[in-house]
């Protein structure tokens, strides 16, 4: 299993961090072991698929 975190709110709790709403997790990557981190509010299309090829590639890599 794999993990992305997209967006700002997922990495790093941006402006809704945890300090001033309940529904976000500062520093997710303590809680679950990420992956690939694709930053952006919202992230950008590009982001997204450059790291899905991140995570290919990793998987990849690993198969070897």
């Amino acid at each position: 299993k794999h993990v992305i975190a997209l967006g700002n709110c997922a990495i790093g709790g941006g402006m809704f961090s945890s300090t001033f709403s309940y529904f976000t997790i500062d520093g997710l990557k303590e809680i679950i072991p990420v992956d690939v981190f694709v930053p952006g509010c919202p992230p950008r299309p590009e982001s997204i698929l450059e790291g899905l090829l991140v995570l290919q590639n990793k998987i990849t890599a690993r198969e070897k």
